[in-house]
């Protein structure tokens, strides 16, 4: 979250996902987001021997890129992993929302077409349209961004035969008009290579992808609203509400402030915004039925330092 290159990393996949889908070819992706604060985010990338961020895998590993890139190295990298030879694998993913039961219904086939045994891990992501969760160092909701897995597990599939796994998730766990299922079949032949390919440094093991679908559950279902933090900005200093620019160089995992300032915020829905919270530390401070959404602000808690604050926005649909 606190990575001031990751956004427009994030931003160069975006588009080129909505390009692809539309045009050249289609792929998919899921943003892993490290969370500071949340010790499952380890075991999120655990086996990539994550040091630095960005860092992008591109089929498994087959390509990876190390730092903020320029978008045609993304758009390459994709390409080639295309161009690679695969096993003739194919995947149908199903997603249902019973409205009635309360429940999402995985169902996914894996076909091998190969006339011998196929070896493989099937990983089933789950992940909102956007973030609900996490924001990137410019206050943007990061997209595709991953929640769990709802499999994950190896599977042997023999020859000219397939495999169906099927899977249960109640609705009231998540949201099924912002959940995007992908399902990834990956080799079991290890490859290996290193996070920062050009120093050659953080070696990890990859496993090349074989085969990958994904759906959202809902098409064109309501998504929740926009909102983000215009004023501080993460990772800055201010002193009486003005940014202290020689600082800019420096990268912080917090937000300074010296003095009172005013927290300004902006929210944005297909629908329109119905109300917008403000919590400090936890705390419902003010609630906006209207803009602007401002708060001015000075800490009056001795002794207390270190602060949460958190704006929470509201569609007209009670998202």
């Amino acid at each position: 979250e606190s990575c001031h290159n990751c956004p427009e990393v994030a931003e160069s996949l975006h588009e080129l996902f909505d390009q692809y889908q539309n045009g050249t070819y289609e792929f998919h992706y899921v943003t892993i987001i490290g969370d500071n604060t949340n010790a499952d985010t380890k075991s999120r990338i655990q086996g990539y021997n994550v040091t630095g961020y960005p860092v992008v895998f591109v089929d498994g590993g087959y390509e990876t890129l190390y730092g903020r890139k320029e978008k045609l190295a993304y758009a390459d990298a994709i390409q080639t992993a295309t161009e690679r030879t695969t096993p003739d694998i194919t995947i149908n993913l199903t997603a249902s929302y019973v409205e009635a039961d309360s429940e999402i219904q995985l169902e996914i086939e894996v076909y091998n077409n190969e006339s011998t045994a196929y070896n493989g891990r099937l990983r089933v992501y789950l992940a909102e349209v956007v973030s609900t969760k996490y924001q990137d160092s410019d206050g943007e909701p990061y997209k595709n961004a991953f929640l769990e897995f709802a499999v994950n597990k190896d599977i042997t599939v023999s020859a000219n035969s397939q495999q169906t796994e099927t899977k249960t998730l109640s609705s009231d766990d998540f949201d099924p008009e912002n959940l995007m299922v992908y399902a990834v079949v990956f080799s079991k032949e290890a490859h290996q290579t290193y996070q920062d390919v050009d120093e050659q440094i953080n070696q990890y093991t990859s496993y090349y992808v074989d085969g990958c679908v994904g759906v959202q559950v809902v098409e064109g279902g309501n998504l929740p609203p926009s909102i983000n933090i215009d004023f501080p900005k993460d990772g800055k200093v201010y002193f009486f509400g003005r940014q202290i620019n020689l600082l800019d160089s420096f990268t912080f995992n917090k937000t300074f402030l010296f003095g009172r300032c005013t927290f300004t915020a902006q929210a944005s829905d297909n629908d329109g915004i119905e109300k917008v919270e403000l919590y400090i530390d936890g705390t419902l401070t003010q609630n906006y039925t209207s803009e602007p959404y401002e708060y001015t602000y000075t800490n009056s808690r001795v002794l207390q330092f270190q602060h949460t604050i958190r704006f929470v926005a509201y569609d007209t649909k009670g998202k």
